[in-house]
């Protein structure tokens, strides 16, 4: 599970479970010891954070958009997806 960005407290890992639980890559969002699931389009799948840092995340997704497509490939293809750039 590559950690792909930390910001504001956040550390963020990429999944890629082909058949997996969610069936699609997606994002596993940690801030102080709770969890929560993201898409790559930004849709919380499981988990909750708070509010603000959901925000931060959703927001982190969505300028973030084409990386994360491409460490998607990237972890399809076996290949490791690399960092992307925090929040600034």
């Amino acid at each position: 599970m590559p950690i792909l960005a930390r910001f504001e407290g956040i550390t963020i890992n990429m999944y890629w479970e082909a058949g997996g639980k969610h069936k699609v890559p997606h994002l596993h969002s940690k801030y102080a010891g709770k969890e929560a699931v993201y898409t790559i389009n930004g849709r919380c799948i499981a988990g909750k954070l708070p509010a603000n840092k959901d925000t931060l995340i959703r927001a982190w997704i969505q300028l973030r958009q084409k990386e994360l497509i491409k460490a998607a490939v990237a972890m399809q293809n076996n290949q490791n997806p690399g960092k992307i750039a925090p929040l600034k």
